[in-house]
Parts: C-alpha cells; sequence; structure tokens
C-alpha cells in the first residue's frame, strides 16, 4: 500500500502527456472509464492510467487510477489507507469523508484532503473501491483555487468506471429477462401442439396375391 501512494504522490508531479482519448478500457486490471471531454491519457509504470486535464496555477488537473492486490475489505483497506497517507504526502489535511453511492453496483468510499506540493496548494478526492481481491483507487487532483471548477467533470467520468463483471446494467437484464420469457413461452407453445396432435397412423401394407401357378402344356 505505501507504495501504490507513493506513485500516488509522484503522479501529482507529473506534466507531460500523450495521446488524447474519449474512451478507455484496461484490459490488465478489468476496468474502464471515460475520461472528461477533452482530456489525455497515459499508462505510465506507476499507475493503471492518468488522464489529464488543462494545466491551472503550476499544476495539470488530474485524474490517476491505481490497482492493488488486497485481502483486505472495503472499511480495512480505507483505514490503512488513512494511517498512511499522512506520512507520504507533504501538509496533509483531512477535510472530508465517508461513504458514498455504490458505483456500478460497487461499494465505495471516499477522502477529499489537501496537501503541500513545492509550495502549492492542492486538493484531492481520492475514492475506493475493493472488488474481486483488487482495490481500486481513483484521485482526482487540482490546485485549491481549481478544485471546485473541474470537480463536476471528475464526477461525471467517475460514474462511468465499471469493473468488468461487477454487475449488468438494468437495461440490459431486463433484455434479457424479456428474451428468456419469450424463449420459454414459444417453447411450451411448441410443446403443448405436439402433445395435442393425434398420432399418425399408416395403413398396413396391402398383401398381393401370389401369382397363379405357371400352367405347363403337355404335349
Amino acid at each position: 500500500m505505501r507504495k501504490l501512494l507513493v506513485a500516488t504522490l509522484f503522479v501529482l508531479l507529473v506534466c507531460v502527456s500523450i495521446n488524447s482519448a474519449y474512451a478507455y478500457t484496461n484490459s490488465r486490471y478489468g476496468f474502464s472509464i471515460d475520461p472528461p471531454s477533452g482530456w489525455t491519457v497515459e499508462e505510465p509504470s506507476y499507475a493503471a492510467v492518468l488522464l489529464y486535464g488543462p494545466t491551472v496555477d503550476g499544476l495539470r488537473v488530474n485524474v490517476n487510477i491505481q490497482v492493488e492486490s488486497t485481502s483486505l475489505s472495503l472499511a480495512e483497506y480505507v483505514s490503512a489507507a488513512k494511517t498512511n497517507i499522512a506520512t507520504v504526502l507533504p501538509g496533509f489535511n483531512m477535510i472530508a469523508e465517508g461513504a458514498r453511492n455504490r458505483i456500478n453496483n460497487v461499494d465505495a468510499y471516499e477522502l477529499v484532503f489537501t496537501s503541500t506540493l513545492s509550495g502549492l496548494a492542492t486538493e484531492q478526492k481520492q475514492v475506493y473501491l475493493v472488488k474481486s481481491g483488487n482495490a481500486f483507487v481513483i484521485t482526482y487532483s487540482a490546485s485549491s483555487a481549481k478544485y471546485q471548477e473541474y470537480l463536476p467533470a471528475f464526477e461525471t467520468s467517475l460514474q462511468t468506471f465499471n469493473i468488468s463483471g461487477a454487475g449488468l446494467d438494468w437495461f440490459w437484464i431486463v433484455v434479457i429477462v424479456i428474451v428468456v420469457v419469450v424463449v420459454v413461452a414459444v417453447g411450451a407453445i411448441v410443446l403443448a401442439r405436439r402433445r395435442r396432435k393425434p398420432p399418425t397412423t399408416e395403413s398396413p401394407p396391402q398383401i398381393q396375391n401370389p401369382p397363379p401357378p405357371t400352367a405347363f402344356l403337355f404335349l
């Protein structure tokens, strides 16, 4: 966990970005997310993915996602994270924390805190999810002065975050149920018709009379 937090700190100091993107899927860790419109994406070695926004007040607004295998529950993982964050982030100050609405059928918990990096006041929101032995830590970072301005874009993007196998969208659940009902109904109708249909009787083969014996003519 400490390595993950150190990587998060390193992300805050990175300002170089590459290719633009409108949607992102990570097959290695089994998750997907739609970045905020106009943001760019990078896959560095120290994070599963980085989403970059504009540079404001000397800090590039960004969202980074870290993934770590864990045997802890969500509550246990958050508790351990809070213990370690203060030792990693300089000038750490907790502002708020608490459980939040589930994200695509997965329980989530968030921390909001400030810190100081190279004399720059920053504010971050970290959202934690634990699913199938993996902890997903999604961190939004911006200067304290611009934190609220870009928060809605982060929240909109966060709602698209999906862990493979975490659950089906309600629309597809309804579609699947309808398909199953139709298949069962059609099968029942076909079976009922087969049961009502009288068995086919074939007329016995006609017995042909044997030909008359061959007449021998004696002269």
